[in-house]
């Protein structure tokens, strides 16, 4: 592998990193919520 490739993979490496730790965060907040809207009093969720 050439300097450039290697520094293109690292970068992608790092990006994917990236990304998978912004999806977790998400799938965090949307259980998160979830858990929230569960607990609210009948009639208190509003309507979607």
């Amino acid at each position: 592998m050439e300097v450039s490739q290697l520094k293109e993979l690292k970068e992608l490496r790092e990006e994917n990193a990236k990304l998978k730790r912004m999806y977790a965060d998400q799938a965090l907040m949307l259980e998160m919520a979830k858990d929230v809207i569960s607990n609210l009093p009948d009639g208190k969720a509003g309507k979607w």
